[in-house]
């Protein structure tokens, strides 16, 4: 079952735009890098991009405004869905650099 989420921040932009609305889709698969998610944190719900799943199988994402900055790590009950729509490949290479050039 889908839901329509509307993008309240600006945290995704060029990507996803303030007042935006997407489609949100059950996770039917395995989550991977890069994957757009809407999770619940703080009572609210967000959308940002998975970075990665530790070994106790909390969620680690961040933004593509601040991508130095992680999100607080969240457990895959918090997920509520993944977005259908992809960060393209210059957007996750200025990502990339950004997290390079900051070690």
């Amino acid at each position: 079952m889908k839901f329509v989420y509307k993008i309240v921040s600006d945290s995704m932009m060029p990507l996803l735009k303030v007042g935006q609305e997407i489609d949100c889709l059950p996770v039917s698969r395995r989550l991977k890098r890069w994957d757009l998610m809407v999770f619940k944190q703080s009572n609210q719900l967000n959308c940002h991009f998975l970075w990665y799943c530790d070994h106790k199988g909390l969620c680690h994402t961040r933004s593509l405004k601040w991508p130095l900055q992680e999100d607080i790590p969240f457990s895959t009950q918090e997920i509520v869905g993944i977005v259908p729509k992809k960060i393209s490949f210059f957007q996750r290479l200025r990502v990339i650099l950004i997290l390079f050039f900051h070690r």
